[in-house]
């Protein structure tokens, strides 16, 4: 059983603990956020990804773009390429939040995912900032399932989406999108707009 430490008031509690739901990865069209952030920042951060693991790489190809939004706030927008695994799509994400003082570190990142033909199991996510080691997604499912992803054992057939408590009070996608100042078609017209790309070699994950 996986378990993370996590520190909260001076008290160690155990969680992360919950049923696997499995899912096809390959069924899902994913989308990666970053906020207030350079392209070369992302640039760096997703070849040195690709740098990280020796063995037999897949090269990839990301198509992305950059959007403003009205709050001023700047996006960058990266749609995953559909055989991307379950594995990389989350640690890639997470990879993106950097550490700390680094020149232009995103002040935030997050994983969309839209099943193809069930709407429902549609689901966001982003990095527990409850958890002191940086390693463990929390999400929602559209519906309303909630979950934790350990970023270290993500790469187990089927993920390891494991359904349990957390605090995340948003439920739905678009919901969640809208709390960004960001729609459905921000993510989705990637593939009719002139989009650049940038193709990196990965260990299958």
């Amino acid at each position: 059983m996986n378990k993370s430490v996590n520190i909260k008031g001076g008290k160690l509690m155990a969680k992360y603990d919950g049923e696997i739901y499995s899912v096809e990865i390959k069924n899902y069209s994913k989308y990666i956020l970053i906020r207030s952030t350079t392209e070369e920042y992302m640039l760096k951060h997703i070849n040195d990804y690709g740098d990280l693991f020796g063995g037999e790489k897949i090269l990839y190809e990301f198509k992305y773009y950059t959007i403003t939004k009205c709050n001023n706030m700047e996006w960058i927008i990266i749609k995953c390429p559909n055989d991307f695994p379950f594995y990389n799509f989350h640690n890639l994400t997470a990879w993106f939040d950097g550490i700390q003082k680094e020149d232009h570190r995103p002040d935030f990142i997050a994983g969309i995912a839209y099943q193809n033909t069930d709407v429902l199991d549609n689901y966001y996510t982003m990095l527990d900032e409850e958890n002191p080691y940086g390693d463990t997604f929390i999400g929602v499912f559209d519906d309303g399932k909630k979950f934790s992803i350990a970023l270290p054992d993500a790469y187990i057939e089927g993920g390891n989406i494991r359904i349990g408590y957390n605090n995340m009070k948003i439920i739905g996608v678009s919901n969640y999108l809208e709390s960004l100042e960001l729609n459905n078609e921000d993510l989705r017209q990637i593939d009719n707009k002139e989009c650049k790309t940038v193709s990196v070699e990965m260990v299958f994950e």
